[in-house]
């Protein structure tokens, strides 16, 4: 996800496809990326989900941050305009839409508590 914020500026579930990971540009930007396991992130506990991330500029500085809890979390729930924008993103998923229009917006109205019509 990181990798499609810098390279597009955004990053939704309809960027998670095939084609998009295979993109000449994304394939370049995975081959400069390094995983790695952070003392910073293993001390604070499995309880925390700590997600620690180092940038190397080509200029040699460096930029760092960490977060606890990813987006989505019971700790740092997603509000009700991004799980909109979540449930709008995978109905338009070319796969699902082809195969479930209705029931994806079903499930949409269902759970956000809105008339299909909004979803």
């Amino acid at each position: 996800m990181a990798i499609l914020l810098i390279t597009d500026g955004k990053a939704s579930l309809n960027d998670f496809q095939d084609d998009v990971v295979r993109r000449p540009d994304v394939q370049a930007m995975i081959s400069r990326v390094d995983f790695y396991d952070s003392p910073a992130a293993d001390a604070a506990g499995l309880d925390t989900m700590r997600t620690v991330i180092d940038i190397q500029l080509k200029d040699g500085r460096t930029i760092s941050g960490q977060a606890d809890y990813g987006k989505g979390s019971p700790q740092d729930p997603l509000a009700s305009t991004t799980l909109w924008r979540n449930s709008r993103d995978a109905r338009n998923m070319r796969a699902f839409r082809a195969r479930q229009p209705r029931r994806s917006r079903r499930a949409c109205a269902i759970l956000m508590g809105w008339k299909m019509s909004v979803c």
